[in-house]
């Protein structure tokens, strides 16, 4: 190597090793927070408590590392420990404004209103023109019931950053969140309405869904606001939330008209989805059929009203309203071409409707009509399935089964599963049980997720079940199509009585719990679901009753039931893939987490 070249590594190297170091240094350092942070996940506080100290001692100013402090110190109620490393943190680097929101934030929780002003005061004579320092300072004293003084702060702040619309929002929560100056919500809302009338928009929707704001009293002041006087499109926004909120569906139609005029087409849909969606959370269902109507008559293209149709049978179903949902397929059904995908579309979502329903005849005379129209439909295998599937809930197994001698060949693997499950069925009821074996390994081999997951459940119930058992089985399911749940769990266990338990007989025994737990039977279910693990502890149905079991208790607000099931259920299966749930959710009944 030229001796010019060495020299220019040699050079190259001693200048940069430092670097390079430092580097490998902070690479050593991230890959230790990461580490921190998953203990912190699977609940080991201590470790994390332990290992975010040793990384902080050499990076006291790292963001990630102080934050993560902070929530390990939170969840093992010692948040006072997390206030010397945050304020070390904020000496190194006094600049980083997430250092000085946490600091702010835990000064607030703690309940320390004099260290929390100093450390405020601190940040704005840094920061004079920093929007976030006034905005995150007075936020931190509103939630400590100062609102005076969070006031002067953002007034404070708007003389010296401008009336932004940060701040501007910020002071109009804050006279929402005292919860008596109402007027001056009212009136700081309208002018943010006047100059951004899209961010006022988007900001107050989220607002009024808030648990605990008042939200008529609030409605009620910004139309004592704006009084009877002719009222400016944006203003317009402003009152139609207003009547809203007070419940006068006659003048929120009219203030959504009035806010209308001037918008384009696109921004007419998104404010009138804007207000379905406020008229849903404030539970005003007349105003949001009006809403979803108008959006449908807003839309004079095909594919635009197309769009709207389907967000409209989605809310209808989604409240439950299934005769809404069939009223605006027909009306959207009568508006558009025969042939198009529209009207295909709109079609084939009735037939699914009513084969969902209890009207097979009605389902199989759409499917006609349906794949008269559409002979090159891809969808008609689907459709006839679903039509075979009402047949069978019916109890009709003749129709169902003569549906499914005429289907072609499946051309999907989930096609061709749901029919593998649909024949299974048919031969579980007529007693065939080697068919329904076979169609249920067939469709445990191509379907994925959860129905592939019941397909496996029914193909061990058959490969391991006594024949009294079987029988036992399919008297149950022929039950369940008639909603006879009860009959079907009673009638399973008084078969089981007096029998040799076959391996199946654990699966069994959780089913019977689970039909018990939908019919509304909790103490039978516990009494079923808890011979599980007592009389077979070695199977891998004990853990599922136990957590099945502990869902249900919670749900029924037996929370202290539901924290010794889950207790045993970690103790007694440390192995089984479901004690990390069960922990998790022993974790948020005990009040550790959040539920997610």
């Amino acid at each position: 190597m030229p001796r010019s070249l060495s020299l220019a590594l040699a050079l190259a190297l001693a200048i940069g090793g430092g670097d390079l170091r430092a580097q490998t240094d902070r690479a050593q350092m991230r890959a230790q927070l990461r580490e921190a942070i998953a203990l912190e996940s699977a609940g080991q506080l201590g470790r994390a408590y332990i290992e975010l100290q040793t990384i902080l001692r050499d990076y006291p100013a790292e963001p990630g590392a102080v934050l993560a402090f902070e929530r390990v110190c939170r969840r093992l109620s010692i948040l006072s420990d997390a206030l010397p490393a945050i304020r070390r943190a904020v000496e190194h680097d006094p600049g980083n404004a997430l250092l000085r929101q946490a600091e702010l934030r835990v000064l607030a929780d703690l309940g320390r209103l004099a260290e929390l002003i100093e450390a405020g005061e601190r940040w704005l004579q840094r920061a004079p023109g920093l929007e976030a320092a006034y905005r995150e300072y007075a936020q931190a004293l509103s939630s400590l019931g100062e609102f005076e003084r969070a006031e002067a702060v953002l007034l404070e702040g708007q003389r010296h950053v401008g009336a932004s619309g940060g701040l501007a929002i910020a002071l109009a929560d804050l006279y929402m969140m005292s919860g008596a100056r109402w007027t001056d919500a009212a009136r700081a809302w309208l002018a943010i309405f006047e100059s951004s009338p899209e961010l006022a928009w988007d900001v107050l929707i989220t607002r009024i869904r808030s648990p605990g704001l008042d939200a008529r009293a609030f409605g009620e002041a910004v139309l004592d606001l704006i009084g009877g006087e002719p009222v400016a499109p944006g203003a317009a926004r402003l009152a139609a939330i207003a009547a809203i909120q007070v419940g006068d569906e006659s003048l929120a139609r009219e203030m959504v008209q009035v806010a209308l005029e001037p918008m384009s087409s696109g921004e007419r849909r998104r404010f009138i989805q804007g207000i379905a969606r406020l008229s849903a959370t404030l539970q005003q269902p007349a105003l949001v059929a009006w809403s979803y109507r108008l959006l449908l008559r807003e839309a004079p293209e095909e594919r635009v009203a197309w769009d709207m149709a389907r967000q409209i049978v989605r809310h209808d179903l989604g409240s439950g309203d299934t005769a809404a949902a069939f009223a605006t397929l027909d009306r959207f059904l009568d508006r558009t071409q025969p042939g198009s995908a529209a009207h295909r579309w709109a079609g084939a979502r009735r037939l699914r409707l009513l084969a969902a329903g209890a009207d097979a005849d009605a389902a199989a005379r759409a499917f006609q009509e349906h794949a008269a129209l559409y002979t090159e439909d891809r969808d008609l295998p689907a459709l006839a399935l679903l039509v075979a599937e009402a047949f069978l809930r019916e109890g009709r197994l003749d129709e169902s089964r003569r549906i499914l001698e005429h289907l072609p060949a499946a051309a999907d693997g989930r096609l061709e599963g749901t029919t593998a499950v649909l024949r299974a069925y048919l031969a579980l009821y007529a007693g065939e049980f080697d068919e329904a074996r076979q169609n249920f390994e067939t469709a445990a081999a191509v379907l994925t997720g959860p129905e592939r997951g019941d397909a496996i459940r029914m193909l061990r119930i058959l490969q391991d079940a006594s024949p009294a058992e079987l029988e036992a089985v399919s008297t149950a399911h022929r039950a369940t199509l008639q909603g006879q749940l009860r009959e079907a769990y009673r009638g399973m266990l008084d078969a089981f009585a007096g029998t040799p338990a076959s391996a199946a007989r654990p699966a069994l025994l959780v089913w019977a719990g689970e039909l018990a737990i939908e019919a509304g039977d909790l103490e039978p279910a516990r009494e079923v679901m808890l011979r599980v693990p007592e009389r077979f502890p070695d199977s891998g149905a004990a853990p599922v009753a136990l957590i099945t079991l502990a869902e249900a208790m919670a749900a029924a607000d037996r929370r202290g039931e539901a924290i010794a099931l889950l207790e045993t259920l970690i103790i007694e299966y440390p192995g089984s893939a479901l004690t990390p749930i069960g922990r998790r959710r022993l974790a948020e009944l005990e009040g550790e987490v959040p539920r997610s």
